[in-house]
């Protein structure tokens, strides 16, 4: 059953108003109660069947607010960023939103040597939301930050014959055991 009450004046003056304390969910709601517990002393009360059309999915209200797209959460979205909606099972989101999910590896990392002996690192930023560590000797030597497809030329001044370097995006806002949630390291860059 479903019910809709309004109280109030197609027109408002001051002679034809209604008091806030008579309109929203004052009166209006004790109508719907009075009617609804006619209607269940009359047929009973049972839970509403979802039909097998309509399935429910957890949505990320973060996309849905800054980008006006429908994604699903993923693992690692935030619970106060899950939404639990309705769908036709025909025309439901199926892709998962990649904010909420592990970094993207970064796959164009270069090296080289400069005129000054020095190691030249370059790569693309991928993610905005990301924070991408250099490592050098399986030792973190620095935490870069920027924007989607900026690129980046880092230089360490102290390079040594056999350094070995790699880079590790980790995500700035999400945290699995207290931990950043890292992607996959990109490929090892020497110049041996």
């Amino acid at each position: 059953h479903t019910v809709s009450v309004w109280l109030g004046y197609d027109k408002t003056d001051e002679n034809t108003y209604l008091d806030s304390e008579i309109t929203g969910s004052t009166y209006p709601s004790k109508i719907v109660k009075n009617i609804f517990e006619k209607i269940i002393d009359k047929y009973g009360y049972r839970e509403f069947q979802q039909p097998d059309s309509v399935v429910l999915k957890e949505i990320d209200s973060y996309s849905l607010k800054k980008e006006n797209k429908i994604y699903l959460a993923t693992e690692y979205t935030p619970k106060n960023n899950v939404l639990k909606e309705y769908f036709d099972k025909n025309n439901c989101p199926t892709q998962l939103n990649v904010f909420w999910k592990a970094p993207l590896k970064v796959n164009d990392a270069t090296i080289l040597l400069n005129e000054l002996r020095q190691a030249e690192i370059s790569f693309t930023i991928k993610q905005s939301h990301v924070d991408y560590y250099i490592y050098k000797n399986g030792q973190e030597l620095i935490k870069i930050t920027g924007k989607e497809n900026e690129k980046i030329k880092y230089t360490d001044i102290e390079y040594m014959q056999g350094d070995v370097y790699y880079i590790l995006p980790k995500h700035k806002l999400v945290f699995v055991s207290g931990e950043a949630l890292s992607g996959e390291k990109s490929k090892e860059l020497s110049l041996n």
